[in-house]
């Protein structure tokens, strides 16, 4: 007779099942938990990237409050820590959230919205303005000067003016302001921003800068006295992610630079941009001349110049700003311009004057027929317009150029559509008209 221990073999069994059953249960345990943990980080990742963007919406809706340096205040028991700059003639406001292990930081380019004299198509600011129309001019927006003195005329090989020259209304306002821009901000874009002189990093020039450079560089300020040459592809930086560079001699850009890198640099030389270049969040400002050579291509560049600026067939993506500075104290910048041969511009020009309306005063923006610009073109002083614009003008003076004389405030073959101008256009916050903050850009930084 064959003798069976079943018991024994149902303990085994009962053993199996349940050792698999419990590692089943952990195992849906753990999925639940890690699921439950995944869902929970997500959520707290959002509402930290939502307070970040809610901070920085509570600093832009109070501009009276908004100054640069550090900020700490909280949303929601988030922490809440910004940082505000300003960079050219736009705020750059890095915001930095953070509870329970979860953080977001992002950085802002912040500009400022048209509104008021900015929505007319065409605003001419002289006292005692008397305007001409000639030739094909065509307004669409409407036009405010200080007064209603307008007539048709012709000039030798151009015909009189069409009395519907202007497709929307003829505002007068014996006040209308001649200066709409911050000069003491305007005039910051010359000056390095303060930064602790342990950071500094004093070389000789000429210095060329170049990947390899910058991949040796133990800090992100260079003060260079003499010459900076810009050259090969600059992508980014591993090390850090703004560079500031002082020179005391000229700038140069050679031919086909790529450049991607946040860079400012303040010179107190001349500053060329060769044939063919590509460059992306520059901020360039000088004493001296800025020359652009043809086909270089521009994407959230600022260029300003004390003297001139020459730009001969280029392209400005939006936002771009071109800024001359006049002082009127010296002779000698009465003739400085911003000279556009054949290039497209999309954002603002502008041309700021220590005095409006100087006697002698010559200096002005010149925007030749082959130009277009969509945007605004600001002027202290004087305009002279031969291409389109598909935005807004503000001057003080338009000036038409044939030979040998100077027709002042007539309005020659101008050609402005205000109502191409894309709704969410901004301008630098320089500008005086308002204090209405919106985002220009943002960047998250993860």
């Amino acid at each position: 007779m064959k003798i069976c221990n079943e018991k024994g073999y149902i303990l085994a069994s009962t053993l199996m099942i349940s050792l698999v059953v419990t590692s089943l249960m952990f195992s849906i345990f753990l999925v639940v938990f890690l699921n439950n943990y995944v869902t929970q980080k997500k959520i707290g990742k959002k509402k930290v990237d939502l307070a970040n963007m809610s901070g920085l919406q509570q600093m832009i809706s109070n501009p009276d409050e908004l100054s640069e340096g550090l900020t700490e205040f909280e949303i929601d028991s988030i922490e809440v820590l910004s940082n505000i700059n300003l960079r050219g003639l736009f705020y750059e406001i890095e915001v930095f959230t953070t509870k329970n292990g979860d953080s977001s930081r992002c950085q802002y380019l912040i500009a400022n919205n048209t509104n008021d004299h900015l929505n007319n198509a065409f605003t001419i600011s002289r006292p005692d303005f008397r305007g001409v129309v000639a030739g094909k001019t065509g307004i669409k927006g409407n036009m405010q000067t200080t007064n209603d003195r307008i007539t048709f005329g012709s000039i030798p090989g151009i015909t009189g003016g069409n009395n519907n020259y202007l497709q929307g209304d003829l505002l007068t306002n014996e006040d209308i302001p001649q200066k709409l821009v911050n000069e003491e901000t305007f005039t910051s874009v010359f000056n390095l921003k303060e930064i602790d002189n342990s950071q500094v990093i004093n070389v000789n020039g000429p210095i060329n800068l170049d990947r390899s450079y910058i991949s040796e560089l133990r800090s992100n300020v260079l003060n260079i006295s003499g010459d900076l040459i810009v050259s090969d592809t600059l992508l980014t930086s591993a090390s850090f992610e703004d560079l500031f560079v002082s020179v005391s001699g000229s700038v140069l850009f050679e031919e086909s630079t790529v450049s991607k890198i946040n860079l400012s640099i303040v010179s107190d030389g001349r500053a060329e941009i060769n044939t063919g270049c590509k460059v992306e969040n520059i901020l360039l400002s000088t004493t001296d001349t800025i020359k652009i050579n043809p086909n270089s291509q521009f994407f959230n560049c600022q260029l300003y110049s004390k003297k001139s600026i020459l730009i001969d067939n280029c392209l400005f993506e939006y936002p771009s700003t071109i800024g001359l500075y006049v002082d009127c104290s010296e002779e000698s910048n009465f003739r400085n311009t911003i000279d556009l041969q054949s290039t497209v511009v999309n954002g603002t020009i502008m041309l700021v004057s220590s005095v409006t309306g100087l006697s002698g005063n010559k200096s002005k923006i010149l925007i030749d027929k082959g130009s277009r610009i969509q945007g605004f073109v600001y002027s202290e002083n004087n305009l002279e317009l031969y291409g389109p614009v598909y935005g807004s003008l503000y001057t003080y003076n338009v000036l038409y150029h044939k030979k040998p004389t100077d027709y002042i405030n007539w309005l020659v073959d101008l050609e402005i559509d205000r109502k191409k101008l894309d709704e969410n256009f901004l301008i630098p916050v320089c500008f005086n008209v308002s204090r209405d903050y919106e985002i220009l850009d943002r960047k998250w930084i993860r």
